[in-house]
């Protein structure tokens, strides 16, 4: 086994107090490698018991580059642990939100842990509005990760984190907790930044998720041959280029060129596999109706066409269909 780089040396930060990651996927499984490889306090949830024994017996995984290091996080899937968590890191798909939600909905309370939101697409916004009885934050990170198998990701490259509220005036625990999670992550070499705009971060990653994803499972490629294919490069400056029309007649603020910084992505994480590939390779339902899905909704809401985001949204459902099939 490798000796830890740089990002992984223990520290002596301990302000972040107790934190959970809720889900054992590609992302989960690396904030809570490199939390827990940086000497912060850290655990990761799974609602499965089995699974859950089986992690804390072999640990979880990662790998950069050629090299490979583990890491003892504690395991649980016993959900009163979550009432005596600072944070939670919430890395579940966005179709699984609402039920967690409501799964944990006994153990948080307004003046208890902050929850993280780490989902795709925008969707799970409102859900976290209308279900949410603990306070709570989106994340926005540029992290690479894909999940080889059970415990044991890759690391897909390096990007900045943004963790934000979207409501106004949150409490100062909240904001406190917030602020030291910031500080937790930037010592354990995940740059991180808290964000007084995070719906704008949001909408321009739900932007590029919509340009890569679906394309990459109608194309059945990594992110950079996107850039190679000629159809595939046309399709995705149409879906992008509806999503800024809805953006605007929403009055959201965006990135002044999401077609080039969706491109840009596509290059910075050109052998990437998006997650939603991965949900297709392994016959998984996808988070196609939280990503293209929910643009189209958006457009009929604001009167406007989204034909390339629906053809994207209409290809990828048939692909789920065939893997049921």
């Amino acid at each position: 086994m490798a000796s830890p780089p740089v990002f992984f040396i223990r520290t002596s930060f301990t302000r972040a107090g107790n934190l959970i990651v809720i889900g054992p996927g590609a992302l989960g499984t690396l904030f809570a490698t490199r939390l827990f490889l940086a000497g912060i306090p850290v655990s990761l949830f799974d609602h499965r018991p089995d699974r859950a024994s089986i992690l804390q017996s072999t640990g979880l995984r990662i790998q950069v580059d050629q090299e490979e290091f583990r890491a003892q996080v504690p395991m649980t899937s016993d959900p009163i642990a979550i009432a005596s968590a600072d944070v939670i890191l919430l890395c579940v798909k966005s179709r699984d939100v609402a039920s967690i939600l409501q799964g944990i909905a006994p153990f948080v309370s307004p003046d208890g842990p902050l929850i993280i939101a780490f989902q795709n697409g925008i969707a799970h916004h409102e859900i976290f509005r209308e279900l949410s009885r603990a306070p709570w934050a989106i994340g926005v990170t540029a992290l690479g990760a894909t999940l080889l198998r059970s415990g044991f990701a890759r690391f897909g490259g390096q990007g900045m984190t943004r963790i934000g509220f979207l409501i106004h005036n949150p409490a100062p625990v909240a904001t406190a907790r917030l602020q030291q999670t910031v500080e937790a992550f930037t010592a354990a070499g995940l740059p991180c930044q808290a964000s007084e705009d995070i719906r704008t971060h949001s909408w321009n990653k739900f932007l590029v998720n919509l340009g890569i994803n679906g394309l990459t499972a109608i194309f059945d490629c990594p992110n950079g041959a996107l850039l190679d294919i000629p159809e595939a490069a046309v399709r995705q400056e149409r879906a992008v280029r509806e999503a800024i029309l809805v953006a605007q007649a929403s009055g959201i603020a965006i990135h002044p060129d999401p077609v080039a910084l969706c491109r840009e992505v596509c290059a910075k994480t050109a052998a990437n596999i998006s997650s939603l590939l991965q949900d297709v390779r392994r016959g998984r339902k996808t988070e196609i109706d939280a990503l293209n899905g929910a643009l189209v909704q958006l457009a009929r809401k604001a009167g406007l066409p989204a034909p390339e985001n629906e053809r994207i949204w209409s290809e990828v459902k048939g692909l789920e269909k065939k893997l049921e099939s």
